[in-house]
């Protein structure tokens, strides 16, 4: 769905062994800054090209969850 929008990438907070299945890395998502980053940040490519790094910004909404 998000490929068919030409979203290049996907980032998730999560289980690593769950996404993994779908293609997403901790070691992708390390060249991205977010105040999320470590061991459970992760991302997957939807096509090659695009952004190499940058930084993650959550929305406020998001922070209110707590950790």
């Amino acid at each position: 769905m998000l490929a068919a929008r030409d979203e290049t990438l996907v980032f998730v907070l999560g289980d690593l062994r769950y996404y993994v299945r779908f293609g997403f890395s901790v070691e992708a998502a390390a060249a991205f800054e977010s105040d999320y980053a470590g061991p459970f940040f992760q991302l997957r490519r939807l096509a090659t090209g695009g952004i190499g790094a940058g930084r993650v910004r959550y929305p406020a909404a998001f922070a209110a969850l707590g950790t």
